[in-house]
């Protein structure tokens, strides 16, 4: 009986382990699709302002 309770207790670690490491898996992702998005903008804004200084070299 003591066996079939700590294996019991073993595997609902495991499971909250599981569950944890899922959770903190999704939370990363969406922070990285996060911090792309903000690059993306970034890299746009920078592309807009080296066009813009071309411009203004070439005129």
């Amino acid at each position: 009986m003591v066996f079939s309770e700590s294996r019991l207790s073993c595997e609902q670690r495991l499971s909250r382990q599981l569950h944890s490491l899922s959770e903190l898996s999704e939370f990363l992702t969406l922070r990285i699709l996060e911090i792309e998005e903000k690059l993306g903008t970034f890299e746009k804004i920078l592309a807009n302002k080296d066009d813009d200084t071309e411009s203004i070299v070439h005129d």
